[in-house]
Protein backbone atom coordinates (compact mmCIF):
# COMPACT_ATOMS: atom_id res chain seq x y z
CA UNK A 1 0.00 0.00 0.00
CA UNK A 2 1.39 3.38 -1.02
CA UNK A 3 2.11 5.62 1.96
CA UNK A 4 0.37 8.99 1.96
CA UNK A 5 1.65 11.79 4.16
CA UNK A 6 -1.68 13.24 5.26
CA UNK A 7 -0.03 16.28 6.85
CA UNK A 8 1.70 17.06 3.56
CA UNK A 9 -1.58 16.51 1.66
CA UNK A 10 -3.27 19.20 3.78
CA UNK A 11 -0.15 21.41 3.88
CA UNK A 12 0.01 21.50 7.69
CA UNK A 13 2.51 20.67 10.43
CA UNK A 14 2.33 17.48 12.45
CA UNK A 15 1.53 19.62 15.51
CA UNK A 16 -1.50 21.22 13.83
CA UNK A 17 -4.58 21.76 15.98
CA UNK A 18 -8.05 20.54 15.01
CA UNK A 19 -9.01 24.08 14.00
CA UNK A 20 -5.95 24.31 11.74
CA UNK A 21 -6.76 20.92 10.21
CA UNK A 22 -10.37 21.94 9.55
CA UNK A 23 -9.33 25.28 8.04
CA UNK A 24 -6.78 23.65 5.71
CA UNK A 25 -9.33 21.03 4.64
CA UNK A 26 -12.00 23.60 3.79
CA UNK A 27 -9.63 25.75 1.76
CA UNK A 28 -8.17 22.85 -0.23
CA UNK A 29 -11.48 21.05 -0.70
CA UNK A 30 -13.01 24.20 -2.12
CA UNK A 31 -10.02 24.76 -4.42
CA UNK A 32 -9.96 21.20 -5.81
CA UNK A 33 -13.71 20.50 -5.80
CA UNK A 34 -14.71 18.75 -9.09
CA UNK A 35 -17.31 21.44 -9.79
CA UNK A 36 -14.53 24.02 -10.01
CA UNK A 37 -12.29 21.73 -12.05
CA UNK A 38 -14.54 20.00 -14.60
CA UNK A 39 -12.76 17.27 -16.54
CA UNK A 40 -9.59 17.64 -14.45
CA UNK A 41 -8.78 14.11 -13.25
CA UNK A 42 -5.74 15.32 -11.34
CA UNK A 43 -7.85 17.75 -9.31
CA UNK A 44 -10.41 15.01 -8.63
CA UNK A 45 -7.71 12.67 -7.28
CA UNK A 46 -6.33 15.53 -5.17
CA UNK A 47 -9.85 16.14 -3.83
CA UNK A 48 -10.13 12.48 -2.82
CA UNK A 49 -6.72 12.58 -1.08
CA UNK A 50 -7.75 15.72 0.80
CA UNK A 51 -10.95 14.05 2.04
CA UNK A 52 -9.03 10.89 2.98
CA UNK A 53 -6.45 12.90 4.94
CA UNK A 54 -9.14 14.89 6.75
CA UNK A 55 -11.14 11.77 7.69
CA UNK A 56 -8.05 10.43 9.50
CA UNK A 57 -6.58 13.58 11.05
CA UNK A 58 -9.89 14.91 12.41
CA UNK A 59 -10.30 11.68 14.41
CA UNK A 60 -7.97 11.63 17.42
CA UNK A 61 -7.88 7.82 17.63
CA UNK A 62 -7.11 7.33 13.92
CA UNK A 63 -4.63 10.19 13.98
CA UNK A 64 -2.80 8.62 16.91
CA UNK A 65 -2.47 5.29 15.09
CA UNK A 66 -1.36 7.05 11.93
CA UNK A 67 1.30 9.02 13.83
CA UNK A 68 2.63 5.88 15.54
CA UNK A 69 2.49 3.40 12.66
CA UNK A 70 2.82 5.51 9.50
CA UNK A 71 2.13 3.47 6.37
CA UNK A 72 0.94 0.46 8.42
CA UNK A 73 -1.72 2.28 10.44
CA UNK A 74 -4.71 0.99 8.43
CA UNK A 75 -3.54 -2.57 8.96
CA UNK A 76 -4.40 -2.28 12.65
CA UNK A 77 -7.39 0.08 12.44
CA UNK A 78 -9.73 -2.78 13.36
CA UNK A 79 -8.79 -4.87 16.39
CA UNK A 80 -10.66 -7.84 14.97
CA UNK A 81 -8.37 -7.92 11.94
CA UNK A 82 -5.44 -10.30 11.69
CA UNK A 83 -2.44 -9.89 9.46
CA UNK A 84 -2.56 -11.49 6.05
CA UNK A 85 -0.36 -14.57 6.23
CA UNK A 86 1.38 -15.23 2.92
CA UNK A 87 4.00 -17.94 3.07
CA UNK A 88 7.09 -16.62 4.85
CA UNK A 89 5.23 -13.66 6.40
CA UNK A 90 4.01 -15.72 9.36
CA UNK A 91 6.70 -14.53 11.78
CA UNK A 92 6.01 -10.89 10.89
CA UNK A 93 2.30 -11.42 11.52
CA UNK A 94 2.87 -13.18 14.85
CA UNK A 95 5.05 -10.32 16.06
CA UNK A 96 2.31 -7.76 15.54
CA UNK A 97 -0.36 -10.03 17.01
CA UNK A 98 1.75 -10.21 20.18
CA UNK A 99 2.42 -6.46 20.10
CA UNK A 100 -1.28 -5.61 19.98
CA UNK A 101 -2.34 -8.66 22.02
CA UNK A 102 -5.07 -9.51 19.51
CA UNK A 103 -6.31 -12.42 17.47
CA UNK A 104 -9.00 -12.75 14.83
CA UNK A 105 -10.53 -14.99 12.20
CA UNK A 106 -10.44 -12.49 9.34
CA UNK A 107 -7.94 -10.66 7.14
CA UNK A 108 -8.08 -7.34 5.41
CA UNK A 109 -6.46 -5.75 2.39
CA UNK A 110 -6.67 -2.34 0.77
CA UNK A 111 -6.76 -1.00 -2.78
CA UNK A 112 -5.80 2.49 -1.60
CA UNK A 113 -5.78 3.99 -5.08
CA UNK A 114 -9.49 3.25 -5.55
CA UNK A 115 -10.65 4.01 -2.02
CA UNK A 116 -11.65 0.35 -1.62
CA UNK A 117 -10.92 -1.83 1.40
CA UNK A 118 -12.33 -5.20 2.38
CA UNK A 119 -12.43 -7.87 5.08
CA UNK A 120 -13.31 -11.53 4.92
CA UNK A 121 -16.06 -12.67 7.28
CA UNK A 122 -16.99 -16.38 6.99
CA UNK A 123 -18.54 -16.74 3.51
CA UNK A 124 -18.99 -13.01 2.86
CA UNK A 125 -16.34 -10.52 1.84
CA UNK A 126 -17.30 -7.16 3.37
CA UNK A 127 -15.89 -4.07 1.69
CA UNK A 128 -16.03 -0.28 1.89
CA UNK A 129 -15.98 1.87 -1.24
CA UNK A 130 -15.25 5.60 -0.88
CA UNK A 131 -16.80 8.03 -3.36
CA UNK A 132 -17.55 11.76 -3.53
CA UNK A 133 -20.98 13.38 -3.64
CA UNK A 134 -20.73 14.21 -7.34
CA UNK A 135 -20.19 10.51 -8.12
CA UNK A 136 -23.28 9.70 -6.05
CA UNK A 137 -25.23 12.32 -7.99
CA UNK A 138 -24.36 11.11 -11.49
CA UNK A 139 -23.58 7.48 -10.72
CA UNK A 140 -20.16 6.02 -11.39
CA UNK A 141 -18.16 2.91 -12.20
CA UNK A 142 -15.18 1.72 -10.18
CA UNK A 143 -12.63 -0.94 -11.04
CA UNK A 144 -11.41 -2.70 -7.89
CA UNK A 145 -9.17 -5.68 -7.25
CA UNK A 146 -10.57 -8.47 -5.07
CA UNK A 147 -8.95 -11.87 -4.55
CA UNK A 148 -6.75 -11.21 -7.56
CA UNK A 149 -9.70 -10.44 -9.83
CA UNK A 150 -10.62 -7.08 -11.37
CA UNK A 151 -14.27 -6.22 -10.72
CA UNK A 152 -16.31 -3.42 -12.25
CA UNK A 153 -18.65 -1.95 -9.63
CA UNK A 154 -21.43 0.15 -11.15
CA UNK A 155 -23.19 2.60 -8.85
CA UNK A 156 -26.55 4.08 -9.83
CA UNK A 157 -27.30 7.81 -9.44
CA UNK A 158 -28.66 8.72 -6.01
CA UNK A 159 -26.81 6.08 -4.00
CA UNK A 160 -26.70 6.94 -0.28
CA UNK A 161 -23.98 7.06 2.33
CA UNK A 162 -23.95 3.78 4.24
CA UNK A 163 -25.95 1.96 1.56
CA UNK A 164 -24.98 -1.69 1.10
CA UNK A 165 -24.69 -3.56 -2.19
CA UNK A 166 -24.83 -7.34 -2.04
CA UNK A 167 -23.25 -9.30 -4.87
CA UNK A 168 -23.42 -13.07 -4.95
CA UNK A 169 -20.35 -15.15 -5.70
CA UNK A 170 -21.96 -16.33 -8.94
CA UNK A 171 -22.06 -12.75 -10.26
CA UNK A 172 -18.52 -11.80 -9.27
CA UNK A 173 -16.84 -15.20 -9.84
CA UNK A 174 -15.29 -14.88 -6.39
CA UNK A 175 -15.05 -17.68 -3.86
CA UNK A 176 -17.43 -15.83 -1.54
CA UNK A 177 -20.27 -13.34 -1.58
CA UNK A 178 -19.40 -9.63 -1.66
CA UNK A 179 -21.09 -6.96 0.47
CA UNK A 180 -20.05 -3.38 -0.36
CA UNK A 181 -20.81 -0.45 1.95
CA UNK A 182 -20.75 2.96 0.30
CA UNK A 183 -19.03 5.82 2.09
CA UNK A 184 -19.57 9.32 0.64
CA UNK A 185 -16.98 11.94 1.56
CA UNK A 186 -18.16 15.17 3.17
CA UNK A 187 -18.73 17.77 0.47
CA UNK A 188 -17.41 21.33 1.07
CA UNK A 189 -20.33 22.94 -0.78
CA UNK A 190 -23.45 20.81 -0.38
CA UNK A 191 -25.10 19.11 2.56
CA UNK A 192 -27.36 16.18 1.74
CA UNK A 193 -30.54 15.40 3.66
CA UNK A 194 -32.22 12.38 2.10
CA UNK A 195 -32.61 13.50 -1.53
CA UNK A 196 -32.47 17.23 -0.81
CA UNK A 197 -29.29 19.25 -1.20
CA UNK A 198 -28.62 22.27 1.02
CA UNK A 199 -26.23 25.05 0.10
CA UNK A 200 -25.37 28.27 1.92
CA UNK A 201 -25.04 31.33 -0.32
CA UNK A 202 -23.50 34.59 0.84
CA UNK A 203 -24.86 37.90 -0.45
CA UNK A 204 -23.93 41.47 0.40
CA UNK A 205 -26.18 43.76 2.40
CA UNK A 206 -27.02 45.92 -0.61
CA UNK A 207 -28.43 42.96 -2.55
CA UNK A 208 -30.41 41.93 0.53
CA UNK A 209 -31.88 45.44 0.85
CA UNK A 210 -32.47 46.28 -2.82
CA UNK A 211 -32.88 42.83 -4.33
CA UNK A 212 -31.12 41.51 -7.42
CA UNK A 213 -29.86 38.40 -9.18
CA UNK A 214 -27.15 36.10 -7.84
CA UNK A 215 -25.40 33.04 -9.23
CA UNK A 216 -25.83 29.74 -7.39
CA UNK A 217 -23.86 26.57 -8.09
CA UNK A 218 -26.02 23.47 -8.44
CA UNK A 219 -24.47 20.07 -9.04
CA UNK A 220 -24.29 20.20 -12.82
CA UNK A 221 -24.08 23.93 -13.66
CA UNK A 222 -24.43 27.42 -12.14
CA UNK A 223 -27.83 29.12 -12.34
CA UNK A 224 -29.15 32.57 -11.52
CA UNK A 225 -31.89 33.22 -8.99
CA UNK A 226 -33.67 36.44 -8.04
CA UNK A 227 -33.33 37.79 -4.51
CA UNK A 228 -36.36 39.87 -3.44
CA UNK A 229 -35.75 43.27 -1.86
CA UNK A 230 -35.71 43.09 1.93
CA UNK A 231 -34.42 39.50 2.14
CA UNK A 232 -33.42 38.47 5.67
CA UNK A 233 -30.35 36.45 6.62
CA UNK A 234 -31.11 32.70 6.87
CA UNK A 235 -33.97 33.07 4.37
CA UNK A 236 -34.44 29.81 2.47
CA UNK A 237 -35.31 29.35 -1.19
CA UNK A 238 -36.40 25.95 -2.50
CA UNK A 239 -35.70 24.94 -6.11
CA UNK A 240 -37.87 21.95 -6.99
CA UNK A 241 -36.19 19.01 -8.67
CA UNK A 242 -32.64 20.38 -8.36
CA UNK A 243 -31.51 17.96 -5.65
CA UNK A 244 -30.23 14.37 -5.68
CA UNK A 245 -31.74 11.73 -7.99
CA UNK A 246 -33.85 9.10 -6.28
CA UNK A 247 -31.93 5.81 -6.21
CA UNK A 248 -34.97 3.69 -7.07
CA UNK A 249 -36.56 6.15 -9.53
CA UNK A 250 -33.78 8.10 -11.26
CA UNK A 251 -36.24 10.45 -12.99
CA UNK A 252 -37.33 11.77 -9.60
CA UNK A 253 -35.14 14.28 -7.81
CA UNK A 254 -35.10 15.99 -4.45
CA UNK A 255 -34.97 19.77 -4.05
CA UNK A 256 -32.14 22.27 -3.69
CA UNK A 257 -32.53 24.43 -0.59
CA UNK A 258 -30.60 27.69 -0.71
CA UNK A 259 -29.99 29.37 2.64
CA UNK A 260 -29.00 33.03 2.49
CA UNK A 261 -26.26 34.52 4.64
CA UNK A 262 -25.91 38.31 4.53
CA UNK A 263 -22.35 39.65 4.66
CA UNK A 264 -21.90 43.18 6.01
CA UNK A 265 -19.06 45.16 4.35
CA UNK A 266 -16.15 45.87 6.69
CA UNK A 267 -14.81 48.85 4.77
CA UNK A 268 -17.02 51.50 3.16
CA UNK A 269 -16.21 54.93 1.79
CA UNK A 270 -17.07 58.17 3.59
CA UNK A 271 -19.46 59.01 0.77
CA UNK A 272 -21.33 55.75 1.23
CA UNK A 273 -21.41 56.24 5.00
CA UNK A 274 -23.02 59.64 4.45
CA UNK A 275 -25.68 58.12 2.20
CA UNK A 276 -26.42 55.40 4.77
CA UNK A 277 -26.70 58.00 7.52
CA UNK A 278 -29.12 59.99 5.35
CA UNK A 279 -31.21 56.90 4.69
CA UNK A 280 -31.26 56.15 8.41
CA UNK A 281 -32.58 59.62 9.20
CA UNK A 282 -35.24 59.34 6.53
CA UNK A 283 -36.42 56.03 7.98
CA UNK A 284 -36.68 57.49 11.48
Amino acid sequence: MQYKNYYKVLGIKKTATQDEIKKAFRELATKYHPDKNPGNNSAEEQFKDINEAYEVLKNSEKRGKYDRLGANWKQFDNRKTRDFNDGGMGGFSDFFNQFFNQSSNSFNFDNSGSGFSSQQHTNTLKATLNIILKEAYYGTEKIVSVQGKKLKIKLKPGIKDGQKLNLGASKTRLTSNLEITIKIAKDPVFKRLKNDLWVEVKINAFTAILGGKIEVQIMDKPIQISIPAGTDSHKKFRLKGKGMPDYDQAKLKGDLIIQIQIITPKKISNELKALIQKAKRLKS
